[in-house]
């Protein structure tokens, strides 16, 4: 059967407007779940990549340490053990490290959550505040600044006080070549009145004509965390913020 078009009042032209349009409003949804599945599994392999590679940063952290490197943590040294990794398109660096600290380590825990202090305790930062501001989860933004140049990004950190660890992620980084970085911090007791501050961290710094000259140095920084922080909190002002508020 023929069903004409003009014959029901409606211009042939723009019934076959409307038509295509009905059928392209029928492709939309179909097009957005294709988009939202592409999207959420990019998302989950990312996700994949970056839980496999702190994986791999604990596992490391965990592995016994040597006689030398005991030797090294007793004389007051850091110990490192860097790390270079290609997971996807990211190009990895840094390793675990490890540092004792002569003080308490509800001291030495105090000094990993104070936010404001960061400056002090992390290689090259020249200002560090809480965006967001929970007992269990932080939004830290972080900025760096040597001379004219400088970068900024935020972390997101986990806080498990009850075993004193912290693990971050990077959250974002829009003016920086920052690709990644995740990784942990954790405090132990070590001996008497010590503790040992353990430190994995890996990172994609970009690569840019600076960070590809520079970037043996930048491995080598990211793996002094624990050093810095062992000397500001044995410092007069770290004693004072953190050893006088020990149980």
């Amino acid at each position: 059967m023929t069903v004409h078009l003009s014959g029901l009042g409606i211009p042939e032209a723009r019934a076959e407007g409307e038509t295509k349009s009905r059928l392209g409003s029928a492709r939309r949804p179909r097009i957005l779940v294709t988009v939202f599945r592409k999207v959420v599994l990019i998302v989950v392999c990312i996700a994949a990549l970056l839980s496999g590679a702190l994986a791999s940063v604990r596992a490391a952290s965990d592995a016994p340490l040597s006689s030398e490197e005991l030797g090294k943590l007793a004389a007051g040294k850091l110990v490192t053990r860097p790390s270079v990794e290609h997971r996807g398109d990211l190009n990895l660096l840094g390793g675990s490290s490890w540092q004792v600290v002569d003080s308490s380590v509800d001291a030495v825990w105090r000094a990993v959550l104070d936010t404001a202090h960061y400056k002090k305790m992390i290689p090259a930062v020249s200002n560090a505040h809480a965006v967001v501001n929970q007992d269990d989860y932080r939004v830290v933004h972080m900025e760096h600044k040597a001379g004219p140049i400088g970068t900024s990004y935020d972390l997101s950190m986990r806080i498990y006080a009850d075993k004193r660890d912290v693990t971050f992620a990077l959250e974002k980084s829009p003016n920086s070549g920052l690709r990644a970085a995740w990784g942990f911090i954790t405090v132990r007791p070590y001996g008497e009145k010590r503790s040992l501050l353990s430190y994995g961290v890996m990172t994609d710094p970009g690569e840019g004509l600076l960070l590809t000259v520079l970037r043996s140095s930048v491995h080598e920084w990211v793996l002094r965390v624990p050093e810095q922080m062992k000397r500001f909190v044995e410092s007069h002002t770290g004693r004072a913020l953190y050893a006088a508020k020990t149980k």
